[in-house]
């Protein structure tokens, strides 16, 4: 694989929609500190949320993904790279979501916007759910097999994606992001809901003690996604940490800062006639 000190880079001007999202914050975060102009699309409500520089041009939208492609063509003037982490994630109703149709369209207008421009390198994200259900680590060869509405979108941008850029010569690298945690998560999500039940002192209830997952800080997701996109490695990435851990261990971790283990609980479950397997995630890293 190619290595690169992206110090060396000559200054690229880079697209980043995302940029006020749980991993756009840290990856525009990083970003701010490499020899890079920005800019950014983001929505009035939330320019608030970006930090005061001068490298950063925001370009305001009400929805980035009813943007057509004409729209683009003009925010992509003099673009080198785009870093698209955009999408409408809910969680308390992501994977099911009528959303993710809307996501996937405008997704396609970005990718029809660019080849009929000079932008030379697209980076996108995916997600450890478009893998098909597997006990054992998955490489990013494993097989693909969509389970919800979210996955099977995201697969679909992928494929449509790879076959599209491939044809028309540009640089397409695709990150698949497994569990993630740290600073900026929404309260609904894992993470942030120990927490808040921890620092109160009242049980929190887990559905499955067994599952196991590969659980990452958001920021050093954001550290790999910014190598890629400023290096000229292309094709599919694994953003993970290769290390097993039950989500009853890791709640029971979480929970330990607040000096709280004894808050996690499990529930229980009527048992099925069938056997009920626990599911597992767990990535291989990619080398990047």
């Amino acid at each position: 694989m190619h290595t690169q000190n992206l110090n060396s880079l000559k200054t690229k001007n880079i697209l980043l929609t995302g940029g006020t999202g749980f991993v756009g914050r840290q990856v525009l975060k990083r970003l701010l500190n490499e020899k890079v102009n920005i800019r950014t699309i983001v929505r009035k409500k939330s320019i608030k949320k970006l930090p005061a520089s001068k490298k950063i041009v925001p370009i305001l939208t009400k929805n980035l993904f009813k943007e057509n492609i004409e729209w683009w063509r003009n925010h992509l003037s003099g673009i080198n790279i785009i870093i698209h982490l955009a999408w409408n994630v809910d969680p308390r109703e992501y994977r099911s979501s009528q959303a993710n149709i809307e996501c996937l369209l405008g997704s396609l207008n970005i990718i029809t916007a660019i080849i009929k421009t000079k932008v030379n390198r697209f980076i996108s994200v995916g997600t450890c759910l478009e893998y098909a259900k597997s006990n054992q680590p998955l490489s990013t060869q494993s097989p693909l097999k969509a389970s919800c509405l979210y996955s099977f979108c995201k697969i679909s941008l992928f494929y449509i994606s790879l076959k599209i850029l491939t044809l028309y010569h540009k640089e397409f690298a695709w990150c698949r992001l497994f569990h993630l945690y740290g600073k900026g998560e929404k309260l609904q999500r894992l993470t942030p809901q120990i927490k808040y039940f921890a620092k109160r002192k009242k049980n929190f209830f887990l559905k499955n003690k067994f599952s196991k997952f590969d659980f990452m800080d958001v920021a050093d997701a954001a550290d790999k996604i910014v190598k890629i996109s400023l290096g000229q490695q292309t094709g599919v990435f694994n953003i993970c940490s290769g290390k097993a851990s039950s989500v009853y261990k890791y709640a029971k971790k979480v929970a330990s800062y607040y000096d709280a283990e004894d808050i996690i609980k499990t529930k229980k479950q009527k048992r099925k006639k069938t056997a009920i397997y626990a599911r597992t995630i767990i990535g291989i890293p990619s080398a990047i």
